[in-house]
């Protein structure tokens, strides 16, 4: 079934046993299309409705993450119509990561070098969001870790070609290399698998 404006009497007017949601970004991992699913009463796989909806907020995820001390890098927000660029970018330190609040593929994310390129930054993520999320660039291997069923799956390496992982490098046949397992130490992998 495809997720169009009929999706709700697409819904009900077939049988439906359990949908597998292949959806991504907003409405599809925000809690919304899980929500529905669970108000027609249709089992569905993925997370519920609270972890899609936390998942998809950064600044919801990095409280929850910091008040079960998981640390994240520090950050600061920029709310569109009520804070000043000028005024944002004197309070950032930089390479620092601008990115839209509740937006995934990394679309409105961009790396800043330097306080000229803030503002185009800025611009390009409240086109998601008009909330703006900016934190310290930590610099290092990008890892990613699945859970199956409770089970820690091997650690996947991330390595875009172009150096950040940006829309074009997740959805680019060729632009990103996986490796697996990721080349980290024992160590940084049990963490990260914990």
């Amino acid at each position: 079934i495809e997720a169009t404006r009929s999706l709700v009497s697409d819904l009900v007017k077939q049988p439906v046993d359990v949908v597998v949601i292949g959806l991504h970004g907003k409405l599809g991992e925000d809690g919304t299309v899980q929500g529905l699913l669970e108000c027609l009463g249709i089992p569905y796989t993925g997370s519920g409705v609270a972890a899609s909806a936390i998942g998809m907020n950064k600044i919801l995820t990095k409280q929850l993450a910091s008040s079960i001390q998981i640390k994240t890098p520090p950050y600061l927000l920029f709310r569109e119509g009520i804070d000043q660029v000028d005024e944002f970018c004197r309070k950032l330190r930089y390479p620092t990561v601008i990115k839209a609040q509740a937006e995934g593929s990394s679309r409105g994310t961009q790396i800043v070098k330097e306080p000229g390129e803030v503002s185009a930054a800025i611009q390009e993520a409240v086109r998601y969001d008009a909330v703006v999320l900016a934190e310290n660039f930590i610099e290092g291997p990008q890892i990613t870790v699945s859970l199956v069923g409770g089970e820690t799956l091997p650690l996947i390496e991330i390595v875009p070609k172009s150096g950040f992982f940006d829309y074009h490098a997740k959805y680019t046949k060729g632009a990103t290399e996986y490796i697996l397992p990721a080349r980290v130490s024992k160590k940084t992998a049990a963490i990260a698998s914990d």
